[in-house]
């Protein structure tokens, strides 16, 4: 397990649906692929994060998982993009350790 993974794992939210399995950050091509493994699921399902840094914010542009119920779930609730201040305490602990 690498340290952002580590990291990331310890985050109230993302302990709330399960456990972050591996990340892999392309910043060429501005996307990370996560294979979580979801509460009650015995597999992890891989998600794509299609993202920019603007400014002060990180965008998330799209989302992209391998299930198709869960694609029309994520589909139906992200219907823009979603942005997160970098400022936040959180966000410059991870940007350290991406840049």
């Amino acid at each position: 397990m690498g340290v952002l993974t580590f990291l990331l794992n310890r985050q109230p939210t993302l302990k709330r649906f399960g456990e972050l399995q591996d990340i892999q950050i392309d910043k060429k091509n501005k996307t990370i692929d996560i294979d979580f493994l979801l509460k009650g699921e015995s597999i992890s399902q891989r998600f794509q994060i299609f993202y920019s840094i603007e400014n002060s914010f990180f965008i998330v542009k799209k989302i992209i998982c391998e299930k198709e119920w869960m694609q029309a779930s994520l589909d139906f609730i992200l219907k823009k993009e979603i942005k997160f201040s970098l400022t936040l305490p959180f966000f410059e602990k991870i940007l350290a350790l991406l840049f």
